[in-house]
This record gives structure tokens, sequence and C-alpha cells, in this order.
């Protein structure tokens, strides 16, 4: 087996990891190719092999943040017990904290006050289709009705994230969910 040559993955990676901490600090449109290059330690050149430019590095990041994101609430139906159709509100509970977790560093810069109003809109998406997959034959129609609800339900998912990424040092998660859920008479457990 011949040795697979990680160097252009971590070089990705590295500069990946050198706009994010340029990120946290300023917005999008203040950050530059040779801050990047100097804040990573590779040329503008190799910056240009991998992405077009600033905004590109945000995107590939969103779409990666998505990507885990999929997975983890697509998972909740591998717990499904047989003959269960919906998720139990500790599924999506637990789906939600494996989220959190995976995203805790990203989700409150994204949704904070340097953040990307367009990655809502794509949180947005991704939640209705989980709402979609979660609910078969209550929301498979494009009907009025379902479309009010999914937005409904979708945009207090991403009003939820926004407050968490501007208060990301006064509550966790969970306990966002804690709050969301008791206040509904849910159990969470």
């Amino acid at each position: 087996m011949s040795h697979i040559d990680n160097r252009p993955e971590k070089t990705k990676y590295d500069i990946k990891e050198a706009f994010w901490k340029l990120f946290e600090e300023a917005p999008v449109s203040e950050i530059t190719v040779t801050e990047i290059a100097r804040v990573s330690g590779y040329s503008r050149y190799t910056f240009y092999k991998y992405f077009r430019d600033v905004y590109d590095v945000l995107e590939q990041i969103e779409e990666d943040i998505l990507r885990e994101t999929d997975k983890a609430y697509m998972s909740v139906f591998e717990s499904f017990r047989s003959g269960q159709k919906y998720p139990t509100v500790d599924d999506i509970v637990k789906a939600s904290l494996k989220v959190a977790e995976l995203q805790k560093k990203v989700l409150p810069v994204l949704f904070g006050k340097n953040g990307d109003p367009l990655f809502h809109d794509k949180m947005r998406s991704h939640y209705s289709s989980y709402l979609r997959a979660y609910f078969p034959g209550l929301l498979d129609d494009d009907s009025m009705e379902t479309r009010i609800m999914v937005e409904f339900y979708t945009g207090g998912i991403i009003s939820a994230l926004s407050f968490l990424g501007r208060h990301v040092n006064e509550l966790t998660w969970e306990e966002v969910l804690e709050v969301i859920y008791r206040k509904f008479g849910l159990e969470c457990r």
C-alpha cells in the first residue's frame, strides 16, 4: 500500500486555522490574504493554491461545519427503536448536544458579532431538512401550512444559536436546550 501524502490537507487545515484566529477578532471583510499567510506561516502563493480568496476559506469552513452537523443530526435515526416513527425529545437533545460539542469553537463566532449572516440561511436550510426527515408524514408536503411550521421552528433554532453566539460567556448550549424544553414542559433527560 502506498503512503498517502497528507501535506496538502495539513496545509489547508493550517490556513483555515489561521483564518479562524483572525475571524474570531474581525469580520471577514477586514481579513487579508497577507494576514492569513503571516499567521499560518505559508506564503500567499500557497494560500492561492487552495483558496480563491478569504471568502472561499470561510465558505469551506462553513461547508465542513454543515457536513459535521448533518452527520450528527442524521445519526438520530441510528438510535431509533423498532417501530419508532419519530425521534424523542431526548434523541433531538442528544444530537443537539453532540453538534454543540463538535461546534463549540465555531458556532459562537459564526453567530456572533463578526459572524456570517449568510450562514444563518445555510443553517436554516439544513435544519429544515432535519425537521422534514425527523417528522415524515407531518412535514412532507410543500403546502403553505407546512412551510410556515418549518419556518417557525427553524427560525427559533437559528435565533437560539444567534442568542448563544452573543452570550457565549454567559450560558452553554446545554443550558439553552434545558430552558427551551423546560419552558415547554418537555422532559430533557
